[in-house]
């Protein structure tokens, strides 16, 4: 029992049944949002096919595939601009009628969307909107979906457990009409979150219409307003996909990283996950090398498509291995310990090699990634304990 509060509400999660408060103190709740969202994606999974939740391993694997045949298809890539913030809660209510979703189930969602966030209820006492409308800023206000979000005036916020299960669903006629009338069985159509990719052989100008089509008559716009909507490109020969960038020359597909992606991991790898500590021992010493060989493993496996292997190499030549050197001096430093530490940079360091841990990955794709990346990490974990001495 979430609450001690009236029940009116039952959801059944396997063997458990939940009972829920319609109060919005239950909403805040976190076990009751992912419990909700988990609810949601079974109906999901059994109402609609098997892979209603997009994988993007799959989806790269599959586009690849299709490049490769190197017809003369017509390409188109777009986004969705503030993905959920931008989704219409009446429109919302009458696709989880339309489809069926238990009264419920669409009674909790609604409940739960309804109920907002801490920051929109502390500023549900103002009214913004007229405050806009007064100095002139009615049709920015009405445009900034994200603040609209905030506010929960309409939209869905982002990082709520609902949001991705709902955003999937919100653009489920948009994924059909793409996937079969627009791409067909010789073209292909992918969307991951926000990003979509079209291979299709019909014209630019049919594709491009019958999106602008199915996105004015979903999320209820016109012409002026779907550009606040979606965005979309003509794809030539080399564009960015889901972190990838792809570029289609005569003789060959090439499939890298995309410039934005790797500032990110840079940062993330040489800042969020380098040793701050002021006093270190050894046992932080070696979560530390730990935690960044876990990140490295997970990072490469996100991107096992790609056959840039000169890009990984740069990487660790330019990056990984001197912020490993670095790394064994500023412990030498604070530690005391022999000048002659440093020097088992080379015992471990291919431990910390990208082309490595790619060829790993790769060599035994068919299983399930995160149990290899656990044992990736483990054997680098033992092999860690028994090479450094200080």
């Amino acid at each position: 029992i979430i609450s001690e509060n009236v029940l009116t509400n039952k959801l059944i999660v396997r063997d458990v049944h939940i009972k829920y408060d319609v109060s919005n103190t239950i909403w805040e709740n976190i076990l009751a949002n992912k419990l909700i969202a988990l609810k949601f994606s079974k109906w999901m999974e059994q109402e609609f096919e098997d892979n209603i939740f997009p994988n993007r391993s799959k989806i790269i694997k599959d586009l690849i595939c299709k490049l490769k045949e190197r017809k003369s298809w017509i390409i188109i890539n777009g986004d969705f601009k503030s993905y959920t913030q931008n989704i219409r809660r009446q429109s919302l209510n009458h696709l989880m009628k339309h489809y069926g979703v238990p009264e419920n189930l669409k009674c909790l969602i609604e409940k739960l969307l309804d109920s907002g966030t801490h920051d929109s209820q502390n500023l549900k006492h103002f009214n913004i909107k007229r405050f806009f409308s007064r100095i002139g800023y009615e049709k920015n206000f009405l445009e900034d979906t994200d603040f609209i979000s905030i506010l929960n005036l309409n939209g869905i916020i982002t990082g709520t457990p609902l949001f991705t299960k709902l955003g999937i669903f919100y653009l489920i006629e948009f994924d059909n009409i793409l996937a079969k009338e627009i791409a067909g069985e010789d073209g292909f159509y992918g969307r991951y979150m926000d990003d979509f990719i079209l291979i299709t052989s019909k014209s630019y100008r049919e594709a491009e219409s019958k999106i602008l089509e199915i996105v004015k008559d979903i999320y209820k716009v016109n012409d002026n307003d779907v550009k606040n909507i979606i965005k979309f490109q003509r794809v030539k020969r080399n564009f960015d996909f889901l972190g990838y960038a792809i570029k289609l020359d005569n003789n060959k597909l090439k499939t890298s990283i995309r410039y934005k992606t790797l500032r990110k991991f840079i940062y993330k790898y040489l800042y969020e996950y380098g040793i701050h500590k002021k006093s270190l021992n050894i046992e932080i010493f070696f979560k530390y090398l730990i935690a960044k060989i876990y990140y490295l493993n997970v990072w490469i496996a996100s991107f096992i498509y790609i056959n840039d292997l000169k890009l990984l190499d740069t990487i660790y030549e330019e990056i990984i291995l001197p912020d490993l050197y670095y790394t064994f001096l500023k412990v030498r430093k604070q530690m005391g310990l022999p000048k002659n530490f440093i020097n088992q940079v080379e015992k471990i360091k291919k431990l910390f090699k990208p082309a490595i841990i790619y060829r790993k990955i790769r060599k035994k794709k068919n299983r399930k990634i995160q149990n290899l990346i656990i044992e990736n990490v483990e054997n680098a974990k033992n092999y860690l304990i028994q090479n450094i001495r200080l």
